[in-house]
C-alpha cells in the first residue's frame, strides 16, 4: 500500500471529541412522543405499555459517530500513494528540461511534479525553478506549489537544453542548495558541457532525476530533394521504437504522402525515400512523424527543395558539344528539364525558359513570350553564333527579348575585337545575385558577344570580365526577368560550363524563378512564423529577433519560417549541424541519484468517498427519525442536516479535496440530459448564432427523417457557465468579431472532449483558404488552440469512420469544399470513448448547408454543386452525429474482406 498523507491534518483533532459526543448522545434520550388523551383525569391510572426509552439506542449512536468521524477524516484530505520525497524545509532547486524531446510527454511531466508537490510537507518548501531550453531562465524563488503552478503555464521550446548557460545560472543562486530535482527530457549530449552538467549534479546532497524510462525520441535529421525522389533522414535516440510513418503535407495542410519506415537492428538512422508527381512534390511544405508531437519530428520545407519546371530550347543535336548537355547536368538536382519548341513551351506550365543560342524569334511567338515574362516568367539566354548574327541584324534597335542591345558580330581572341590575352571572370559585384559564389579557380573566356554603349534604365550587370566587359546581363519586365549569358553553354567560348561556379549560378537563377527569397549578403529576415516545442507554427510576436543569412544557412536562427507568407525560408530544429544526442541511461547518471519514471503510482484522494459515506449515514439517521415522527421532523435532525449543508457550502470547505464538485444543473442541462440534442456555442454575434441554430435544426429534422435517431431541438450553450457534459456533440462556428474565451471556458471544452464528447469547430472560410495565406477566422482559431490541450490532429484519412458510420462518403462536404478537415489522430483516440474523435476542425460551413426555417425551407444556397452538395452536406452531418452517439461500432465491418483473407476463408 502506498503512503497515506493528510492535506489538512489539523482537522484530525476533531476525532478527539468523539468520546465526548458518545457520552452526550448516549445520555440524551430521544425527543418524547406527544400523546393526547381525551380524559386524562379518568385515565391517569391507566398503564402506558409503550414507554419512551431512557437512552439512545446503541446502533443509532454508532451511525452518528461513524458519520461524524467520516466527515472529519474526509475534510482532512487523506491521500493514498502520495509522494513525500520532496518533503523538507531546506531550499530546493528544480531543473526542468523544457526542450522539444520532452514535448511528446510534457503533460505527464507536469502531472508527476504536481503529485510530488501535493504533500503538505513539500508544498511550502522554498524552491528555485530553472528551465534549460534555448535561453535558460531562473525564476524568482517561491514555494514548491508556486513553482509547480508556474511550470503548468509553460510549453516546450523548439530547442535543446543550453547546459552552458544553465551552469552559469546555477552559480548565481545565492543560497546553498543541497537538494536538486532534475526533470529530464530523456536525452543527453555525448560530451562537453552536458557531461560537466552531470558532474555538477553529482555534487548535490540529494538528487532526484525524473526521466522517461524506455523512451525513444524520433526526429527528422535531414531532408533533400533529388532528381527523381525526395529523401528524409530519420534518427532515433534510443532503441524502443522500431518503426513509424512519415507524413508529407501540402501548403493547405492536406496529406500528400504517407510512407512507413523501419529501423534495422543496430541502426539508429533510416532514409525514407518517396516520389510524387511534380505538382504535388512542389506542394510539400511539412514533414511529420505520425503520432510524435514535437519540433524535432517536424521538418519545414520551403521552395529551396522544389524542382522547378524548366523549358529548354536548343538546336544542337546532343553529345558533349551540345549546350543542352551541360545545362541538364548543372540543373539535374534542381529542375525538371522539358525540351521542345519555343511556341509550345511558352504555353506550358514552366517557370523558366532557357534558349541555347536562339538568335531570331518570330514576332508572333515573341509577343507570347513577352506576355509570359510580364506574368513572372524567367528567360535565360545563352549567346553563340546565331545570337551574334541576330545582333547584327538588329543593329538599329534592341530586340525586346534581350536585356540590352548587342553589338554585331562577337569579340574573340585573335579576331577584330580581340584581347591581347584571354580574360578571366572578375569577382561578382556585391549587388549581384551571384555574390558569394566562389570563383577562386580561374575561368577563361575566349569569345563573347558585346553590348552597345547604353544607359538604358533597368539594365543590370550581374557578372563581368576582369577588363569590365559584361558577361551576364539582366533586365526586369514587370514580374519577370530576362538574363543573358554573353558566352555559349558549351566549352567552345569559355571554361564557364566546366567550372564549379556554373551550376551555382544556374541554381541561383532557378531559386529566383521558384520565387525563393534570396537575401543580400547583409540583409536580415524577420520571422513570419516560429515553431514551438510541439511542432506547431506560432505567431512570433513583436520581440522576435531577425536572422542574418549566415544564421539562416547554419541553422542558428530560431526554428520557423522567415520572410513572408508567400515565400518564406525555413529553419529546422534538429539538423545535421545539431549535436548528436544519446538516451539518458541509468549508467550515465550520478550514483547518488534517486531515479523516478513518468509512470509513478497514481495518487488517489480518499476524502471524497469518506464525505460521501458520512452523507449516507446522516441520511440513514434522518430517515430513521422520519419513520418515528411521520408528521414532523425533530429539531435535532433538522439542525444536523442544516448544519451539514451549511458547512458544505462554506468557501474553501473542500479546498483540499481533489474532487470537482459540480454546481447544480440549470433547467436547460436537465432537459438536455433527458433527451438527445445537439448544442452550439453562442458566439455573441446574433446572425451567426441564428444561422448555426437553424443549421442544427435542419440537421435534426433530416436525422429524424432518415434514421432511428430522434434528437430534440438544438440549444445554445455558454461555454463560460453552462454544463457541457449532457451534450454528445457541440458545434462551434468561429466568428472574427467574437470575444476570446477564458481559460475556464477552454478547460470546460477540454473536459467535454476528454469525457467522450465531440467538438466540431467550423471556421466557415474554406472558399477563402488559399496557399499559405491566413484568414481572420483561421488566425483567431489558432490563437484559441494555442491555449488548449488538444489531441494530435491529422487530415481526414480516406478510411476514417466519419466517412462510413451511416453513409459511405468520399469527404465531409459542406456549403464549400475548400480547405482540409482535421480530425483527432488514431494514436490519440481512447478506448474509454469507443474511438469517438473528440475534435473535428474544418472550414466547410456545414451549418449554412443544413440551415432551414420552421417549415423546412433552405435558408442559404447550397454552394457550388447545387442541391447535390446540400444532400452530401446532410449526409456528412448525419455521419458525424452517428459517430458522436455510437462510436466506431462499424469500424471492423468495413474490413470484413481483409479479415476473411487473413483467416483463409473463401471469398
Amino acid at each position: 500500500m502506498g503512503n497515506l498523507i493528510f492535506t489538512s491534518p489539523f482537522l484530525l483533532a476533531g476525532l478527539l471529541a468523539l468520546p465526548v459526543l458518545w457520552w452526550v448522545l448516549r445520555a440524551l434520550p430521544p425527543t418524547p412522543r406527544r400523546v393526547s388523551f381525551g380524559g386524562f383525569f379518568f385515565l391517569k391510572d391507566v398503564e402506558n405499555r409503550r414507554e419512551t426509552p431512557a437512552r439512545t439506542p446503541w446502533w443509532i449512536l454508532v451511525i452518528r459517530l461513524a458519520a461524524i468521524a467520516s466527515l472529519i477524516l474526509g475534510l482532512s484530505g487523506p491521500v493514498i500513494n502520495a509522494s513525500t520525497e520532496l518533503d523538507g524545509k531546506d531550499p530546493l532547486l528544480m531543473i526542468v528540461d523544457d526542450s522539444w524531446p520532452a514535448a511528446s510527454r510534457w503533460r505527464e511531466r507536469q502531472e508527476n511534479l504536481e503529485q510530488m508537490g501535493s504533500s503538505p510537507g513539500a508544498a511550502a518548501r522554498p524552491t528555485f525553478l530553472l528551465t534549460t531550453a534555448g535561453d535558460p531562465r531562473l525564476y524568482a524563488p517561491g514555494t514548491l506549489a508556486q513553482s509547480v503552478r508556474q511550470l503548468k503555464s509553460l510549453t516546450p521550446k523548439a530547442a535543446l537544453p543550453n547546459r552552458n548557460d544553465v551552469l552559469s545560472l546555477m552559480e548565481e543562486i545565492s543560497v546553498k542548495i543541497d537538494d536538486i530535482v532534475w526533470v529530464s527530457d530523456g536525452v543527453i549530449g555525448r560530451k562537453g558541457v552536458d557531461r560537466e552538467f552531470l558532474r555538477k549534479l553529482e555534487k548535490a546532497g540529494k538528487l532526484t532525476v525524473i526521466r522517461p524510462s524506455g523512451q525513444s525520441v524520433l526526429s527528422i535529421r535531414n531532408f533533400e530533394s533529388r532528381r527523381d525522389s525526395m529523401v528524409a533522414t530519420i534518427e532515433r535516440i534510443g532503441t524502443t521504437i522500431r518503426e513509424g510513418t512519415l507524413i508529407a503535407a501540402g501548403a493547405d495542410g492536406r496529406q500528400l504522402a504517407q510512407i512507413p519506415f523501419q529501423f534495422a537492428d543496430g541502426e539508429n538512422r533510416v532514409e525514407v525515400e518517396f516520389s510524387l508527381p511534380l505538382l504535388l512534390r512542389n506542394d510539400v511544405r511539412r514533414l511529420t512523424i505520425s503520432g510524435i508531437r514535437s519540433a524535432g519530428s517536424t521538418w519545414l520545407v520551403d521552395s529551396r527543395n522544389q524542382r522547378v519546371r524548366v523549358g529548354l530550347v536548343t538546336e544542337s543535336s546532343g553529345g558533349l558539344m551540345a549546350g543542352g548537355f551541360y545545362l541538364e547536368q548543372a540543373l539535374a538536382e534542381r529542375a525538371v528539364i522539358v525540351r521542345g519548341e519555343l511556341d509550345n513551351l511558352v504555353s506550358e506550365d514552366v517557370s523558366m525558359l532557357i534558349l541555347d543560342d536562339i538568335g531570331v524569334i518570330r514576332p508572333s511567338i515573341e509577343q507570347d513570350l513577352i506576355e509570359w515574362l510580364r506574368l513572372g516568367g524567367t528567360l535565360v539566354r545563352f549567346a553563340g553564333p546565331a545570337t551574334a548574327n541576330a545582333a547584327t541584324a538588329t543593329e538599329t534597335s534592341r530586340a525586346m527579348t534581350f536585356p540590352v542591345a548587342l553589338r554585331g558580330n562577337d569579340r574573340t581572341l585573335g579576331g577584330t575585337l580581340s584581347w591581347s590575352e584571354p580574360q578571366h571572370i572578375a569577382a561578382f559585384p556585391s549587388n549581384s545575385p551571384f555574390a558569394g559564389i566562389d570563383i577562386s579557380a580561374p575561368v577563361t573566356v575566349l569569345r563573347q558577344v558585346l553590348t552597345r554603349a547604353t544607359t538604358e534604365p533597368g539594365y543590370e550587370v550581374w557578372a563581368t570580365l576582369e577588363d569590365g566587359t559584361p558577361l551576364v546581363t539582366a533586365r526586369k519586365i514587370e514580374s519577370g526577368v530576362i538574363i543573358l549569358f554573353h558566352v555559349t553553354a558549351t566549352p567552345g567560348w569559355s571554361d564557364l560550363p566546366l567550372s564549379g561556379a556554373f551550376p551555382q549560378m544556374l541554381d541561383t537563377i532557378t531559386e529566383q524563378a521558384a520565387k525563393v527569397p534570396v537575401p543580400a549578403s547583409e540583409e536580415a529576415l524577420a520571422p513570419w512564423r516560429l515553431l514551438d516545442g510541439f511542432g506547431q507554427l506560432t505567431d512570433p510576436g513583436t520581440q522576435s529577433a531577425v536572422a542574418t543569412p549566415e544564421e539562416l544557412a547554419s541553422g542558428e536562427a530560431s526554428p520557423g519560417l522567415y520572410g513572408s507568407a508567400s515565400s518564406a525560408l525555413s529553419v529546422n530544429t534538429y539538423t545535421e549541424n545539431a549535436p548528436t544526442l544519446d538516451p539518458l541511461g541509468v549508467s550515465l547518471l550520478p550514483p547518488n541519484a534517486a531515479i523516478r519514471g513518468l509512470e509513478g503510482a497514481t495518487t488517489r484522494a480518499l476524502g471524497p468517498p469518506l464525505i460521501l459515506i458520512a452523507l449516507i449515514l446522516i441520511a440513514i439517521d434522518a430517515l430513521e427519525l422520519l419513520a418515528r415522527h411521520r408528521r414532523e421532523m425533530t429539531h435535532s435532525a433538522a439542525i444536523l442536516l442544516v448544519g451539514f449543508m451549511s458547512f458544505s457550502h462554506l468557501p474553501g470547505a473542500f479546498a483540499q479535496s481533489t474532487v470537482d464538485l459540480r454546481p447544480d444543473l440549470d433547467p436547460n442541462a436537465i432537459a438536455s440530459a433527458l433527451s438527445v440534442r445537439f448544442a452550439y456555442v453562442e458566439t455573441g454575434d446574433p446572425g451567426t448564432d441564428r444561422l448555426v441554430r437553424s443549421g442544427l435544426a435542419g440537421l435534426t429534422r433530416e436525422a429524424t427523417r432518415r434514421s432511428a435517431l430522434e434528437p430534440a431541438p438544438p440549444v445554445g450553450v455558454d461555454i463560460e457557465r453552462d454544463d457541457l457534459s449532457v451534450y454528445p456533440l457541440i458545434y462551434w462556428a468561429i466568428h472574427p468579431g467574437m470575444t476570446l474565451p477564458s481559460d475556464g471556458a477552454l478547460s470546460q471544452l477540454e473536459t467535454f472532449m476528454g469525457d467522450g464528447g465531440m467538438l466540431v469547430i467550423d471556421t466557415m472560410d474554406g472558399e477563402r483558404q488559399a496557399g499559405a495565406l491566413e484568414t481572420p477566422e483561421g488566425a483567431l482559431l489558432r490563437r484559441i488552440l494555442l491555449r488548449m490541450n488538444i489531441p494530435p490532429l491529422e487530415p481526414l484519412p480516406a478510411d476514417h469512420i466519419l466517412k462510413k458510420s451511416f453513409y459511405r462518403l468520399d469527404d465531409l462536404e459542406g456549403r464549400n469544399g475548400g480547405g482540409p478537415v482535421w480530425v483527432e489522430a488514431p494514436t490519440a483516440l481512447r478506448e474509454t470513448t469507443d474511438g469517438v474523435p473528440s475534435l473535428i476542425i474544418g472550414g466547410r460551413d456545414w451549418a449554412s448547408a443544413w440551415a432551414t426555417d420552421a417549415d423546412g425551407r433552405a435558408l442559404r444556397t447550397p454552394g457550388q454543386g447545387g442541391e447535390l452538395r446540400r444532400e452530401y452536406a446532410y449526409r456528412s452531418g448525419i455521419n458525424m452525429a452517428m459517430v458522436a452517439l455510437t462510436g466506431n461500432y462499424k469500424q471492423d465491418q468495413v474490413h470484413v474482406q481483409e479479415l476473411l483473407d487473413s483467416l483463409g476463408a473463401p471469398q
